[in-house]
């Protein structure tokens, strides 16, 4: 007799779309939208964001809090308070889905976030400001931000920007080449003691 019990477990089980580990603290995202916060011994803490999570990045605040960024598949960043896990606030960027988060130690802004349509924007978290800085030509998969610009990755290629938005350099990904071996003839020897040459 078959019986529902593993069914019924994957059903309600909860799929884990994204993780990691911040000092003693590890947070874990799950495809319905909660977001739980862990901190040793056994303290752990829930909230939900009402949509899939795509991104986490954890960092400190212009106030010199520990925050958490949890970016989702309609555009928004939703901004917590690591410590109690209550929301400071949501920042709507107004593209697509959120690809990638960067801390932006700089005057410039508090965070930096990558789409899937291109967009690059500035977080100003202390105003609840975002500035648009860029449309690239496909999903921004990863940013970087320093002092002179931010470096952000489309498609393989590396794109250099300004904090005005503008291009000032691009390197291209090296195209790549599968080379085969050679095929070589192998020698057999039958039982007979004859052999024979396979090509």
């Amino acid at each position: 007799m078959r019986t529902l019990g593993g069914q019924f477990l994957r059903m309600h089980s909860k799929q884990v779309v994204r993780s990691l580990i911040y000092g003693r603290t590890t947070v874990v995202a799950y495809a319905d939208g909660h977001v739980t916060v862990r901190t040793p011994p056994q303290r752990e803490r829930r909230t939900n964001i009402a949509s899939t999570p795509s991104v986490l990045l954890t960092m400190v605040g212009p106030d010199g809090q520990d925050l958490l960024l949890v970016g989702d598949g309609h555009g928004r960043v939703h901004v917590f308070d690591l410590n109690s896990t209550s929301m400071v606030q949501r920042l709507d960027v107004e593209a697509g889905r959120v690809r990638s988060l960067s801390p932006c130690p700089t005057e410039h802004g508090d965070a930096v976030v990558g789409s899937s349509d291109g967009s690059v924007a500035l977080l100003d978290i202390a105003n609840a400001r975002i500035v648009h800085l860029a449309r690239l030509d496909g999903p921004v998969s990863s940013l970087h931000a320093e002092d002179g610009g931010l470096t952000a990755t489309v498609r393989g290629a590396r794109v250099m920007l300004d904090w005005q938005g503008g291009e000032l350099s691009r390197s291209e990904p090296e195209p790549f080449t599968r080379s085969f071996p050679r095929r070589r003839s192998t020698l057999i020897a039958g039982l007979d003691g004859t052999r024979y040459l396979a090509a």
